[in-house]
């Protein structure tokens, strides 16, 4: 029998983890393509809004917004991301997820 499921897209919204910009233990790295790795039967991008600024991410099913904590809060690239968001018209569910972490 084969089974069928609804696939949707997501977008992980992101700071610096690629050139360890803000990401100094790699910590929102390995998170990042941790559930990367575990929405393979989905569409997922990963945005960066350092490198890509986005502000409609409308096409999206579901965000993702995954960041290292700095000085107890969001990294300012995040916040200004947060602010600029254009209104969405449809449901779009949202995850954030804050990463804490330190060197050994």
């Amino acid at each position: 029998m084969e089974v069928s499921y609804e696939t949707f897209s997501f977008a992980i919204i992101t700071i610096g983890v690629f050139n360890n910009l803000f990401s100094g233990t790699y910590n929102t790295l390995r998170v990042v393509n941790n559930i990367k790795a575990n929405l393979k039967d989905h569409e997922v991008d990963v945005i960066d809004v350092t490198k890509r600024k986005i502000d409609d991410v409308s096409n999206y099913d579901h965000l993702i917004i995954c960041y290292p904590i700095y000085a107890f809060n969001a990294p300012k690239p995040i916040i200004d991301f947060a602010k600029n968001i254009k209104k969405l018209e449809k449901e779009t569910k949202a995850i954030n997820i804050q990463i804490i972490g330190h060197k050994q």
